[in-house]
């Protein structure tokens, strides 16, 4: 039943009642009846009043109970959607947990007072600390982690992912709850505020073993510069097509060259003392992949000519680009 309806109906049944008392009682009082005859009148009316207003009161009746279940089916309709929803809202969440469970890096979203409000359940695999842990106190864990030598640059950079909005990219090293370091990339992005606090969500990745194969290349590229560099004998290397790409000081000395930079960018053509040799040994070195100990006749900066004991390899390239030529030269 709708607003104000009980008033209205009252007020029509006190109105209906009235009329109906006051216009049968004077239409029973013009026919001047008997007394007799007025009374059976009076318990005619009565009946009829009584048959009226059950009708009504019935229609009235049925009409709520109508509306009631009408309202019980809309209410069971939606408890038993808002159920479902809640089921499948349920369904869903254990399916993310379970996919970012599955997934190799970590997930999190952490506010600007670093305190974790999500992490996805592998940070135990990567850290050693379980969610709980990580919950309950975010910035001694990370304190506990982090290298020294990294703390304040990953602090820095936090503070401007949220106060700037700039996103965090960073790679440091962390220590596992073990003992045991490892490299990590941590990258975020500001997200979203409630309340008046700002959030970020971010993805992170164990990259030990890629970092130190970086690390190893480093070392190893330096070991052999300082080879390069301090060899007695001449090095240069070069493209296939004769670009010279590196030498090293022991040749710019042999050529009588000032520095490697009078070398770097001509072409082996340009060092050769007889270039039509060019051709000849280029063909060897493509058929065999290497000349071995073989006498070639090199041009100093001033004309004359330096013998040289020379071995020569083509070297594939690792990636896409194009092969190159390493020769060690003996005077």
């Amino acid at each position: 039943m709708r607003s104000g309806q009980p008033i209205w109906f009252t007020g029509a049944y006190v109105a209906f009642s009235c009329a109906w008392i006051f216009l049968t009682d004077r239409l029973v009082g013009h026919f001047s009846l008997t007394v007799t005859a007025a009374t059976r009148w009076g318990i005619i009316k009565g009946f009829a009043y009584v048959a009226i207003t059950s009708g009504l009161i019935y229609a009235i009746l049925r009409r709520l109970e109508e509306t009631n279940k009408s309202l019980e089916n809309i209410v069971a309709s939606r408890t038993a959607a808002l159920a479902a929803s809640e089921v499948e809202s349920r369904s869903r969440e254990e399916w993310l947990r379970r996919m970012l469970a599955s997934l190799p890096d970590v997930s999190w979203t952490t506010s600007q007072d670093l305190h974790t409000v999500f992490v996805s359940p592998n940070v135990e695999s990567i850290f050693g600390y379980s969610e709980t842990e990580i919950y309950e106190d975010t910035v001694g864990v990370l304190q506990r982690c982090i290298h020294p030598d990294d703390w304040a640059r990953f602090i820095g950079n936090v503070q401007a992912l949220f106060s700037q909005g700039i996103p965090l990219d960073e790679e440091f090293r962390a220590q596992r709850k073990d003992g045991r370091w490892i490299w990590v990339h941590d990258r975020a992005i500001r997200t979203h505020s409630e309340d008046g606090v700002l959030y970020a969500d971010g993805i992170l990745s164990d990259v030990t073993a890629r970092k130190e194969a970086e690390l190893a290349r480093i070392a190893s590229d330096q070991r052999y510069r300082l080879l390069f560099e301090r060899n007695l004998a001449g090095i240069f290397r070069a493209e296939v097509g004769g670009k010279i790409l590196d030498c090293n000081p022991a040749l710019v000395r042999m050529l009588g060259h000032d520095s490697a930079a009078e070398i770097v960018g001509c072409t082996t053509a340009d060092i050769l003392y007889d270039p039509a040799e060019r051709t000849e040994l280029l063909q060897i070195l493509t058929e065999n992949g290497v000349i071995d100990n073989r006498e070639i006749r090199l041009s100093r900066k001033d004309g004359t000519a330096l013998w040289g004991l020379h071995t020569v390899s083509l070297l594939a390239s690792n990636s896409a680009g194009p092969a190159t030529i390493e020769a060690t030269l003996i005077d």
